[in-house]
């Protein structure tokens, strides 16, 4: 007769399945989450205008000097533009799952709903953010919207470019690969914005995850980099060594570690993005605002789709950077 024991049961006792289910993914969007609202397209083309001041003038004139020189002070005015684009994550739960008792799930429809709400902002990060272009939507085609890094270019893009008085400067823009960032690679970057404004650079820097370890490199001293040493009190039992602020020449600007930008391209030049981006230069415009469409249930189970229109006007890309090494 064998004896008792839970190993000798005919496999009769009920499973113990914890309740709790954690999910491990990145859902911030530090920089998608900052960008203000702006008008309200009315079209499928959004457009705004630029300007610009005259070059400095320092001739004087004479005691009563009649003026006879009389300038079109609009003569710089320029407009650009970005299409809107629709966005849009759908869910679905089947009948058979609705009826089952899933661990970690109070109800599978409203977790369903919520993680596809979750995944379009997501998606809108990365699209915003990202090296796409434009598009202009034909019959059965989608309009598409130009991304970030597509609007800080020293070049002329595909179809209907930003005109060239207004482009972002080249030596706002560093390629230098991420191992070998120094400090030049961002304070002359940083200069280069202070010099089209005149105004201490008090942005942001959103960093992907290889640019913000490349900057941290700055607070260790190793044979290359002999500038900076840090003297830590050995009774706290903490290490240091995270760049949150950079303070240089012509500004100070917080570092915030960013996973939705530099998508569009590979994900080596990807995770060696960041951005300079001012928060009163920069916005996202709601054609339509982000709904909810409940799916019709045909017996297969509920089902819904998260549907916003928006676009992202970069107001003037003079005042812009980036750093888009390729790894």
């Amino acid at each position: 007769m064998a004896s008792a024991g839970t190993q000798n049961i005919n496999d009769t006792n009920h499973e113990d399945f914890s309740d709790v289910m954690k999910i491990v993914e990145p859902e911030k969007t530090p920089w998608f989450s900052s960008l203000r609202k702006g008008k309200k397209p009315t079209n499928v083309y959004h457009e705004w205008p630029l300007d610009s001041l005259a070059d400095v003038r320092v001739q004087s004139v004479a005691e009563g000097h009649d003026p006879a020189e009389f300038l079109n002070k609009g003569v710089n005015r320029q407009r650009i533009g970005n299409f809107v684009t629709i966005m849009e994550e759908g869910w679905h739960v089947t009948d058979l799952q609705m009826l089952s008792n899933p661990a970690g799930v109070d109800d599978m429809a409203a977790d369903g709903k919520a993680k596809a709400m979750s995944e379009w902002k997501r998606n809108c990060a990365a699209r915003f953010g990202g090296d796409y272009e434009l598009k202009e939507g034909t019959a059965g085609t989608n309009y598409e919207s130009r991304g970030l890094g597509n609007w800080i270019s020293n070049s002329a893009q595909s179809l209907r470019p930003v005109p060239s008085a207004y482009r972002t400067p080249a030596p706002s823009i560093n390629t230098t690969a991420t191992g070998s960032l120094a400090e030049a690679d961002v304070n002359d970057v940083l200069t280069s914005v202070f010099q089209q404004g005149g105004n201490r650079v008090t942005g942001s820097v959103y960093a992907n995850v290889n640019w913000k370890v490349g900057l941290s490199r700055f607070a260790r001293q190793t044979t290359a980099n002999l500038n900076y040493r840090i003297n830590e009190d050995a009774s706290t039992n903490k290490i240091t060594r995270n760049v949150t602020v950079y303070e240089g020449d012509f500004g100070t600007v917080n570092v915030v570690p960013d996973l939705f930008i530099g998508y569009g391209g590979t994900d080596a030049s990807r995770l060696a993005r960041a951005y300079y981006s001012d928060s009163e230069l920069v916005e996202l415009n709601w054609m339509e605002a982000l709904y909810h469409i409940q799916g019709l249930n045909p017996g297969g189970g509920p089902r819904g789709t998260w549907k916003g229109t928006c676009t992202l006007s970069v107001l003037n890309p003079l005042g812009f950077a980036k750093w888009a090494a390729t790894s």
